[in-house]
């Protein structure tokens, strides 16, 4: 065992030509995706000189396979059979082991026809045929330029790359290119993608709308809301309303028009009620405390001329007015408290009014695809 890892390390590349094999493989793979196999194929042949891992040699098989179809040469059929066999060999359970098998089945025998026709010249192409199908009811079909059909539909095509297109009312054209291989027949299943939805939702002035638990804006909303078909749960909420939620089913392209009025929270009325009757108890003070300031500056007129004399119908008079300024007086302090307690009330109860809608159904999007790694 000891012998076996000491073999691989020493067998292994070192870490800056990894570093490099891995730059040609990112440099293949740009060339790849822009369509030029040619120079794909000498990134990845230099890549698989460094190491011959099996997402170099797939990549490779791909590159020959497509390049093949542009220039019809029987070497490159050659190599993308080679490389896809070798493939199955380093990675017999590797996760493009589907394709591979797939693209052999298909490729071993033509290439076998190939050589038995040897210096026959070279053969007329053969059409291929595209099934070309889709859940979605009434969609058409068409390839290249050539007219629409209704799906699901056969097209003989001529072997290369095509572009099919698959159109609905109420969807976006979907859109994927293939290639075809001349005598095979290929099934292309393709779903386009829904247009969205659009709500004009009208609502009482400043609430929040929330659309699937995410605040989308408040009201009144500038555009009408573009939403994917299906089911959505909407929540009309404000400060000092009874918030408003239902749930909303949308089909693709439908335009649904939905006016929303708040009714006003039993804690608003009460936050408006305090702070009303704080304003009629402050008015009250005020004038129980002008009529003690003002028994109290009579009382002081008569208390000044005690020392010279008064009558006993002016003392008389004395002790009414001071008991009038202390009844005012703690009328005044009584009202003042109480305006005082209830406009606190009216405003906490006002500021704290935003009832929370009951809980709704989450939404749990669907996971993403996974991804290759280096």
């Amino acid at each position: 065992m000891l012998l076996c890892c000491l073999c691989i390390a020493l067998l292994a590349p070192p870490p800056a030509q990894l570093d490099q094999a891995k730059t040609l493989y990112e440099a293949g793979s740009a060339a790849y995706q822009a369509g030029k196999y040619a120079v794909a194929i000498d990134a990845f042949e230099a890549t698989r000189a460094i190491s011959e891992r099996p997402v170099v040699i797939f990549s490779l098989a791909q590159a020959y396979r497509l390049r093949f179809f542009q220039d019809n040469k029987l070497s490159d059929l050659e190599a993308a059979v080679a490389n896809y066999r070798r493939y199955l060999e380093l990675a017999p359970d590797g996760p493009r082991k589907a394709h591979t098998t797939q693209h052999l089945s298909t490729l071993v025998p033509y290439l076998e026809r190939l050589r038995i026709e040897g210096d026959q010249g070279p053969e007329a192409p053969r059409p291929a045929r595209l099934i070309v199908t889709s859940s979605v009811l009434g969609a058409e079909a068409r390839v290249d330029d050539g007219p629409e059909q209704p799906v699901p539909s056969t097209f003989e095509v001529a072997p290369g790359t095509h572009t099919v297109q698959i159109a609905a009312a109420g969807y976006q054209t979907a859109t994927r290119q293939t290639v075809a291989v001349a005598g095979s027949t290929l099934a292309l299943a393709i779903e386009p993608t829904p247009e969205p939805a659009l709500l004009r939702l009208s609502a009482t002035a400043g609430a929040r709308i929330v659309v699937d638990r995410q605040e989308v804006g408040r009201a009144p909303l500038a555009t009408p809301l573009a939403l994917a078909p299906g089911d959505h749960h909407l929540i009309v909420r404000g400060r000092g309303y009874t918030p408003h939620q239902q749930r909303l089913t949308l089909a693709p392209a439908q335009e649904a028009r939905l006016d929303v009025e708040l009714e006003t929270t039993t804690q608003r009325w009460v936050a408006w009620s305090l702070m009303g009757g704080a304003a009629l108890l402050a008015g009250a003070a005020a004038w129980t405390g002008s009529e003690a300031l003002s028994a109290e500056s009579d009382a002081q007129d008569l208390e000044r001329r005690l020392g010279s004399g008064i009558s006993d119908a002016e003392f008389e008079r004395y002790t009414e007015l001071r008991d009038h300024r202390d009844t005012y007086r703690d009328a005044t302090t009584f009202l003042v408290v109480g305006a005082g307690a209830a406009l606190v009330s009216g405003v906490l109860l006002y500021i704290f009014d935003d009832p929370t809608p009951a809980p709704a159904l989450q939404i749990t999007p669907e996971g993403g695809a996974a991804t290759w790694r280096w």
